[in-house]
């Protein structure tokens, strides 16, 4: 999969601000985990997943958000 060229992941966002407005209790949106481009964080947990085998998380990296990423820092 190539992101080169690809949109910036909006619905992901959409998605990552309705989380943080109703405190998680809003479900991931379908529209976010079927798009083709991605926000930072997926493209760093599609990366180190697909290029050198490390799960950076439990969820497909449609859904990674920052927030998880930062939260393997502070766990070591």
């Amino acid at each position: 999969m190539e992101f080169v060229n690809d949109g910036y992941g909006v619905w992901s966002i959409i998605n990552i601000a309705l989380k943080i407005l109703f405190l998680g209790f809003f479900p991931n949106l379908k529209r976010a985990e079927n798009e083709k481009s991605v926000i930072c964080s997926q493209l760093v947990a599609w990366t180190y997943s697909s290029a050198a085998g490390i799960k950076l998380s439990n969820k497909p990296h449609a859904l990674v958000t920052p927030k998880d990423l930062a939260s393997r820092i502070t766990e070591k």
